[in-house]
């Protein structure tokens, strides 16, 4: 299955400029015969940092790393495909470096976004269930009840 997550530029708060680039990214994937596109949430935000000087918060937690760590960490224990789709960008008042990225089942890294930049991911992800799955499982685990 051919998946995509979109890099949104970081707009301007009320903006209807996304409206338009999303539409874009939908006509383009639907194109190239991509099933799944992840855009992220209302397109605003993201990793912003709402600092007088951003950098100097990006420079004690790279919050991009940390997000892509964490998205590693999702998909080995859940033996699910991760994809994040964020915002990226300076505006007068913010900046969002972008944390854009697809993790396969087993925390590979497939694609990741360039930081501060609009950008498409897409990959191909196979979408066949695993046999056994790694971490959690409750079906697995004495403790958990069916009622």
């Amino acid at each position: 299955m051919k998946v995509a997550a979109y890099q949104a530029p970081l707009l301007p708060c009320g903006s209807m400029e996304s409206v338009e680039l999303i539409r874009k990214r939908v006509d383009w994937c639907e194109s190239e015969g991509v099933e799944i596109l992840c855009c992220p949430e209302a397109v605003l935000g993201g990793l912003a940092d709402y600092a007088a000087r951003p950098t100097d918060i990006a420079e004690k937690a790279d919050v991009a790393v940390h997000a892509r760590n964490v998205d590693i960490a999702r998909a080995i224990e859940n033996s699910v495909a991760v994809i994040r789709a964020d915002v990226a960008g300076r505006t007068a008042d913010l900046v969002s470096y972008g944390s854009s990225g697809i993790a396969d089942p087993d925390g590979i890294v497939l694609q990741s976004a360039q930081r501060l930049n609009e950008d498409l991911l897409v990959t191909d992800l196979d979408t066949a269930p695993r046999k056994r799955r790694r971490g959690w499982d409750g079906s697995r685990n004495s403790t958990v009840m069916d009622e």
